[in-house]
């Protein structure tokens, strides 16, 4: 099975796994399957659909589910997933009944840069679930900072990495009491990362660097959004060690994150950063603005 439709990463992998002979059986069993009009779900070219969205280096946790979606057309390898114009399964319309119910009482307060909300899932060790609406708040237009210890946990596993929230929650808290708006978490004199959101500099070579997962950063859901069409519009995006020497020669910073968007960043600790609200953020707010026109569907759309 090496020409497995799976993403490289996983490839190399599992290619002992895709030449050990129960998976060389089960392959045959499904084409002989095909071949006698038997209807298999999801098709030959999805089933390994969801490796192709998580490379291996960018996944954290796995879960197991059930409740395989067995309607025609529905399973496409993805978890809660249905292609566009497909018919909704009970299960996934139990999830978009829950989330029509929040109450979102509070009026919006941002711009249209900024999704009004977030929802917060939780899940407890007995097994509670909760959906929590927030309000997301509204940012200066050039945002100050100051440098706080990176919160040292035992072992490999860092931060939120393993739901530890607490560690920035007081740093953002920490920043408040001090006249800023977040708090950059530093590490051995450089940047590991923000209080819940994603630290860029744009460097005076023109490439923009962010702090490492390796070195303790958390994955960005929003640098992933903008990524492609940040390098698109001329900007080379890299993971770097974020030294200090780095950060003041740096032509601008900005910092990114679900509940702020795109936000320009001015100054750390009393210093002044760059030129705020350059070409970084202006093409970083493009792009932003794009995916949140374009990537989104309402639960109305998809239902």
């Amino acid at each position: 099975m090496s020409n497995a439709k799976i993403h490289e990463s996983w490839k190399i992998e599992l290619n002992e796994e895709f030449a050990a002979q129960y998976m060389l059986d089960l392959r045959s069993f499904l084409k002989q399957q095909i071949l006698l009009g038997k209807k298999i779900y999801p098709p030959m070219n999805k089933i390994f659909n969801a490796f192709n969205f998580t490379p291996l280096n960018k996944v954290k946790v796995v879960i197991v589910g059930q409740d395989p979606y067995h309607g025609e057309g529905q399973a496409n390898g993805l978890s809660f997933s249905v292609e566009k114009f497909k018919k909704i399964p009970p299960s996934l319309q139990n999830i978009f009944r829950e989330l029509s119910k929040l109450n979102f009482t509070e009026i919006p307060v941002v711009k249209e840069d900024q999704p009004p909300y977030l929802v917060k899932i939780g899940i407890t060790n007995e097994g509670s679930f909760s959906l929590i609406p927030r309000l997301n708040q509204p940012w200066p237009s050039v945002m100050k900072a100051i440098t706080v210890s990176a919160p040292i946990w035992e072992g490999e596993i860092r931060g939120t990495k393993h739901g530890d929230w607490k560690p920035y929650f007081d740093a953002r808290k920490l920043a408040l009491e001090n006249n800023a708006d977040i708090s950059l978490l530093i590490e051995d004199e450089k940047l590991i990362d923000g209080d819940r959101c994603m630290p860029i500099l744009l460097d005076i070579d023109g490439i923009a660097y962010y702090p490492r997962v390796e070195d303790g950063a958390l994955d960005s859901i929003t640098l992933e959004q903008i990524h492609d069409c940040l390098e698109d519009s001329g900007i080379p995006i890299r993971p770097a060690i974020i030294t200090m020497n780095l950060i003041l020669r740096a032509r601008e910073m900005i910092v990114i994150g679900s509940g702020m968007g795109i936000q320009s960043l001015g100054e750390i600790d009393g210093r002044k950063i760059g030129n705020p609200r350059g070409r970084l953020y202006e093409s970083a707010m493009s792009c932003w603005l794009s995916r949140l026109s374009n990537a989104w569907e309402s639960i109305e759309e998809m239902s």
